[in-house]
């Protein structure tokens, strides 16, 4: 699928064969599986591939600035009577801004124009949609594309090879994922969010209140805020060292006993703390 899928981008931005190194090309994604009948997904596995094969890079998407040519000369420029208003004074405001402007493209910022004229974004780009419809400039807005780059030249479909250690690298990457999602559906004794949090790099969670796991400490008597606050002051001291029950009650002062002992009860049920030989308690495997 890979080397079909290869020769087709190839086609798509017509790239000949034995050239194309360090090419930079704008690629719509969308354009291109709407041409050649690709899912979206089966699309960007499909690039990413290439680009782990070393083929290609494809970058995120990113914002193209607006871009603007001046179509006429100097002198016709000068000789033109029939701009008046908003659009002569962007006109001279363009000249007085940017250079190049009548031999190649300029990147220009619409917000900056607006300013300097004392006008919203939207009316400076109406007037030049306007003078673009005049035929004095070529006006490109501003936007957001990704892009692919060729890191090497374009070779031929039947030479296009794609290792073993990509195919392993996103296998291995595909069985992380599936143990993730088997973890996530199948794990007792976490907060759901805490679990997705922590897998985009958050450490540092409140307990949701909302989850499965959550809501079942409510069948305790407790309120679901006590019986977290009583688990969390619990880990912390545990965290010091194993201590016995009669160690821990004077140091949970102000908690009822009972509400202690429920939750003692529970985070030893979950494997989350266990008792050691000297009748301590101590952090169990569940806890995660």
């Amino acid at each position: 699928m890979a080397e079909d899928f290869g020769v087709v981008t190839d086609g798509f931005i017509e790239v000949a064969e034995g050239s194309g190194l360090d090419k930079t090309i704008d690629f719509n994604l969308f354009e291109f599986c709407s041409i050649f009948k690709f899912s979206s997904l089966q699309a960007f596995h499909g690039l990413k591939i290439l680009q782990q094969a070393g083929y290609i890079e494809l970058t995120e998407e990113i914002n193209s600035g607006s871009r603007v040519l001046f179509t006429v000369t100097k002198e016709e420029l000068y000789r033109l009577d029939g701009l008046t208003g908003e659009l002569e004074e962007l006109t001279k405001l363009l000249l007085r801004s940017y250079t190049g402007l009548f031999t190649e493209y300029a990147y220009i910022d619409e917000l900056l124009l607006a300013k300097r004229m004392d006008a919203t974004r939207d009316e400076v780009y109406q007037w030049l949609v306007a003078l673009a419809k005049l035929n004095i400039i070529s006006y490109i807005p501003l936007k957001k594309t990704p892009f692919i780059v060729f890191t090497r030249e374009r070779v031929d479909e039947r030479q296009l090879v794609i290792s073993k250690e990509v195919y392993e690298h996103r296998r291995k990457r595909m069985e992380e994922r599936i143990e993730k999602a088997i973890a996530y559906a199948s794990e007792e004794n976490r907060c759901r969010s805490r679990m997705l949090l922590h897998y985009f790099g958050e450490e540092q969670s409140d307990y949701c209140g909302c989850c499965d796991y959550c809501l079942s400490n409510k069948d305790k008597g407790l309120h679901n805020a006590d019986f977290l606050r009583i688990r969390e002051l619990i880990l912390h001291l545990l965290k010091e060292s194993p201590c016995s029950v009669f160690e821990l009650l004077p140091q949970l002062d102000g908690e009822k006993e009972e509400y202690v002992i429920e939750v003692l009860r529970w985070m030893q049920d979950r494997n989350e703390i266990l008792m050691n030989e000297e009748g301590h308690w101590k952090f169990g495997e569940g806890l995660k």
